[in-house]
C-alpha cells in the first residue's frame, strides 16, 4: 500500500491534477445527464428498480417487460457506466487531488500522505 500511495504521490502533479479536474467534470457535465435521460426515455411511468426502496420479483420483470429488448440494454450500458466507470472517474480525481494538495501544503513524507488512499478504498468498498 505504501508503494501504491508513494506512486500516486509522485504522478499527481499540478498538471494532472488538472486533467482528472476536467476529466471528472466533462463525465460529470455530459455523461450521466445522457445516462440519466436515456433512462427516462425506456422507463417512462413504471421507474426504475434503482429508484425503487423495494421491490419484488414480479415488479423486477414487469420493469424488463416494460423497458423492452432496446430499453433493457440502454439500462445494461447505463449500470456499467455509472456503476462502474464513475466511481473510476471519480477515485481518480479524488487521489490525485488529495497528493497535489498535500504536496503543495508541505507535508510530504508524512503519514498524511497516506490518506490518497483512503479515497480509492471508500469507492472500492
Amino acid at each position: 500500500m505504501k508503494k501504491l500511495s508513494d506512486w500516486i504521490n509522485k504522478i499527481s502533479s499540478g498538471w494532472v491534477t488538472l486533467i482528472c479536474l476536467v476529466i471528472f467534470l466533462l463525465f460529470t457535465a455530459f455523461v450521466l445527464p445522457s445516462q440519466a435521460g436515456g433512462a427516462d426515455v425506456y422507463s417512462g411511468e413504471i421507474g426504475s428498480p434503482d429508484t425503487s426502496f423495494y421491490y419484488s420479483a414480479n415488479k423486477l420483470y414487469q420493469f424488463a417487460e416494460a423497458y423492452g429488448p432496446q430499453g433493457r440494454r440502454a439500462y445494461i450500458q447505463a449500470r456499467v457506466t455509472f456503476d462502474v466507470v464513475w466511481p473510476i472517474v471519480y477515485m481518480v480525481f479524488l487521489v490525485t487531488a488529495i497528493s497535489w494538495a498535500y504536496k503543495k501544503a508541505g507535508r510530504e513524507g508524512e503519514f498524511w500522505m497516506r490518506l490518497n488512499l483512503a479515497s480509492g478504498l471508500w469507492i472500492a468498498f
